[in-house]
């Protein structure tokens, strides 16, 4: 759950997103000639994945700010840009902060694996955590490979591509709104609705279905079931924290082997195809780059 703060500013974007997209539904081809736009590769703005949803990415890091289409005249009312570039400072922070939680208790378990006369004080280990994710850009892997350092930016300004998605599902159950997969990045979170729609399958380690398929649960019927939404808001300041495919590499490092570390493994996720209504979430991509 998040802090007062985050979660209304959560709801703002949410607002500032669903105003938007019902302005830009009359004209979808006009709106996504005004409000996208690939630079290197990279899509900001407006774009239609499928028939199924419509997504709007903003970058606001410093790199991204340069070229993001934000809305402008009547829909500047909407403070799009502002209400994103506030909570993707928030959630980046948060991330951040989850990264360095797992690279502790990753570098503590490492610790107490060593025979006793080898193992290093906690605290000295500790020590040069701090001193590493101190740095505007800290470098995490092998320092001995240094091409191929993966750089996780601490602040958001100093990211490159580190989107934040405001998902649009129309709710037409003939369609797959969005299939099994996995997010690029170290980590992600996304924001709970009253629409249920997050579907994350659990390791295979811990259950699967009978066939052998990967089970899947949904964090926003558990939410519901214990009552987590307090209120009627349909973003409630919930979000779910999933493990992206860098995120094995951003956590080798400090004499840690992680490859094999299957609690490191990104989480696979989907969203039902069955929802009972529109469904707007909004996701942000925590990526280190090497």
């Amino acid at each position: 759950r998040l802090d007062d703060d985050t979660r209304n500013t959560l709801l703002s974007a949410w607002q500032s997103a669903r105003l938007f997209f019902d302005a830009v539904a009359s004209s979808p081809e006009k709106s996504i000639s005004k409000y996208r736009r690939i630079v290197g590769g990279h899509l900001l703005g407006l774009n239609h994945p499928s028939d199924a949803k419509v997504l709007y990415r903003a970058i606001c890091t410093d790199w991204g700010q340069q070229f993001q289409p934000w809305p402008d005249g009547d829909h500047d009312i909407f403070d799009l840009r502002k209400n994103s570039i506030e909570l993707a400072e928030r959630l980046h922070m948060i991330l951040v902060e989850c990264l360095k939680e797992i690279r502790t208790k990753l570098s503590d378990e490492n610790i107490q694996q060593q025979p006793m006369k080898k193992r290093p004080r906690l605290s000295y280990k500790r020590e040069q955590l701090d001193r590493c994710s101190s740095q505007a850009l800290y470098e995490i892997g092998d320092p001995k490979k240094s091409n191929e350092i993966m750089k996780v930016p601490e602040t958001l300004q100093e990211g490159y591509i580190c989107p934040l998605d405001y998902f649009l599902y129309h709710g037409d159950r003939s369609r797959t709104n969005c299939s099994d997969h996995v997010d690029r990045g170290v980590l992600i979170c996304v924001s709970l609705t009253d629409v249920p729609g997050l579907e994350c399958a659990l390791r295979t380690n811990i259950k699967r279905n009978d066939d052998g398929s990967p089970f899947f649960i949904c964090p926003e019927i558990i939410s519901s079931n214990e009552n987590l939404f307090q209120d009627r808001q349909p973003c409630n300041g919930l979000i779910c924290i999933m493990a992206g495919d860098q995120l094995k590499e951003a956590c080798s490092s400090l004499e840690l082997n992680c490859k094999n570390d299957s609690r490191l493994d990104a989480c696979v996720h989907r969203v039902r195809k069955e929802l009972k209504r529109a469904r707007l979430s909004i996701t942000y991509e925590l990526r280190g780059k090497v």
